[in-house]
Parts: structure tokens; C-alpha cells; sequence
């Protein structure tokens, strides 16, 4: 019996163990959301890959780095789109990455493939 999962509970279960308290280092903002089963999956996968390369190597690998999430959706029912923003701040500076790893193509495909959607990597 596969279900769905809402948005925010995807990723205060996948961010959980970053946070260190209520409203700290992980922020979610947006309105409840609906994921069909596939979708948990593939956002799933994607949601995890950013936690980790953010504990590895950004905003949660030091202290006072942050983790806001910030999503809304556009158009109605069949027609609407998720809209899904993930800003780190106060973590090390950044460079820009020479090569395309595995969790790049993961989080490309998983969003393009799997739920028909783009991805833009900033």
C-alpha cells in the first residue's frame, strides 16, 4: 500500500537530524503541499542528496550555517507546477563545481525524469 506524504513532513523528516532546534538552522516555508507516491520517492532521493552535500560541504557542515526551503505552487489542479527553493547561508564559500557527480544527475533526472520537471543549479 504505497501512500503519499505532505511536502513539509518529506522534509522535516529528511532535514531532522540537521536541526538543532524549532525555527534554528532549518527553515520550511510554504503551503501544504500533496505528494503523490512517486513523487515522495523522487523528491525523496533529491532532498537527501542536498542535506547531504550540505552537511558535507555546506551551510550544515559548519556551525550557524542554515537551511531555508521555501516552496509555492503555480496553476490549477492537473495544470500546476511546484515551485521548490533551497538556499543555504552562513556556510563556507562556495565553488563552483568542475565536474557533474552522481548527485547532480540524480537530482536532474529524479525531478526531470521521474516528475517531468527542471532543475536549476545556482
Amino acid at each position: 500500500d504505497w501512500a503519499g506524504a505532505s511536502l513539509r513532513d518529506l522534509l522535516a523528516a529528511e532535514l531532522a537530524p540537521y536541526q538543532d532546534e524549532p525555527g534554528g538552522r532549518i527553515v520550511l516555508a510554504g503551503a501544504p503541499v500533496a505528494l503523490s507516491p512517486r513523487a515522495v520517492l523522487a523528491f525523496g532521493l533529491v532532498v537527501h542528496e542536498l542535506a547531504t552535500n550540505a552537511a558535507k560541504y555546506g551551510a550544515l557542515s559548519i556551525p550557524g550555517g542554515t537551511v531555508a526551503v521555501s516552496w509555492s505552487v503555480a496553476g490549477e489542479a492537473d495544470e500546476s507546477r511546484l515551485h521548490l527553493d533551497w538556499r543555504e547561508s552562513g556556510g563556507p564559500t562556495v565553488s563552483v563545481p568542475t565536474r557533474k557527480g552522481f548527485g547532480s544527475r540524480l537530482i536532474e533526472r529524479g525531478v526531470g525524469q521521474q516528475l517531468g520537471g527542471a532543475i536549476t543549479l545556482d
